[in-house]
């Protein structure tokens, strides 16, 4: 089974949209909405292709939104990896 972690979601936040929307990823803000990160919904689709490309997990588009923390989005990672 694939592992997806907390630095593989921050990775792949960096790569999607830049240095300074992940560096407000980390263990202290996984229960944290990504709009309260600064993370808005173009930036989610950003992450969303990401992840289909890197990890090859068909995420639907409507399952992770501005109010999706950043543990919830790697739990359902989790789940999709075989």
């Amino acid at each position: 089974m694939t592992e997806f972690t907390v630095a593989d979601f921050k990775k792949i936040v960096q790569n999607a949209l830049g240095p300074e929307e992940a560096a407000a990823v980390g263990p202290d803000t996984l229960d944290t909405a990504l709009c309260e990160l600064g993370i808005d919904s173009l930036g989610i689709l950003e992450i969303v292709n990401q992840i289909r490309g890197t990890y090859a997990a068909e995420i639907v588009d409507h399952t992770v939104d501005e109010n999706t923390t950043p543990r919830a989005t790697i739990e359902l990672v989790r789940s999709l990896l075989p």
